[in-house]
């Protein structure tokens, strides 16, 4: 078959600079999108953004700082993520932890 443009072109304007690696999204119930994202520094530290874009498409909030690996909403737009320390679980043995974050 033949590609059909059907949606009318890319609908976020996501960056396309080589350091940054998506790593998660969702869509809320109102149609706002989350995308979580980790860009490399030439340092060798890793930033971690969390961006939420408005259903046209446009960015509605950025936020820095928030180091996750993957991430869920609930329907109050409370954010769980699976974060990147451990705890101790059953006899030491360590655990994954999750973080909940509660925007404003």
């Amino acid at each position: 078959g033949n590609p059909v443009a059907a949606f009318g072109g890319p609908w976020l304007g996501l960056s396309k600079d080589p350091r940054v690696q998506y790593l998660d999204c969702d869509v809320s119930d109102k149609g706002y999108a989350w995308i979580l994202s980790a860009t490399a520094q030439t340092s060798g530290v890793t930033v971690f953004d969390l961006d939420i874009y408005s259903p046209d498409g446009l960015l509605v909030k950025a936020f820095g700082g928030i180091a996750a690996a993957r991430f869920a909403l609930d329907r109050y737009n409370d954010l769980f993520s699976l974060a990147f320390e451990n705890a101790p679980g059953p006899r030491e043995y360590p655990v994954p932890t999750v973080s909940a974050w509660y925007p404003a």
